[in-house]
């Protein structure tokens, strides 16, 4: 029964870090759009 509920855990827990990866890589691709959106807003109004 441990050893059942081990194996349940380590499913759950490799299925959120692979959300947790991909929820951090989508972050880090809207940040990166925003400051090039910004950068790109400053040098057309210059």
């Amino acid at each position: 029964m441990l050893f059942y509920n081990k194996s349940i855990m380590l499913i759950l827990f490799s299925q959120v870090s692979r959300f947790l990866k991909c929820f951090l890589n989508a972050i880090s691709d809207v940040c990166t759009f925003i400051v090039l959106y910004i950068c790109h807003n400053l040098l057309n109004t210059n």
